[in-house]
């Protein structure tokens, strides 16, 4: 293995780490915009029933982007290895 090589495994690696404490860093609006996506769509479960008062699942489930999340998750894709 030449030395070329090693620097592109180098390079490589800081890569993958520099994404990893991006993640950190972005990771608590993940979970946030998480939850909010969660309680969304608990609240249309709820909202939504037939005439038993049994919750409707399926295509009027709604999901509500979380603010901060709106801008935060393309970044996050940016970052995901392909």
């Amino acid at each position: 293995m030449c030395v070329c090589q090693n620097i592109e495994l180098l390079d490589k690696d800081s890569e993958r780490l520099r994404h990893l404490l991006r993640w950190r860093e972005l990771e608590g609006v993940f979970w946030k915009w998480m939850e909010s996506v969660i309680d969304a769509k608990q609240a249309a479960a709820s909202s939504v029933g037939d005439a038993a008062g049994n919750s409707i699942s399926g295509k009027n489930n709604i999901y509500l982007a979380h603010p901060a999340a709106a801008n935060a998750i393309p970044k996050l894709c940016h970052f995901l290895p392909r």
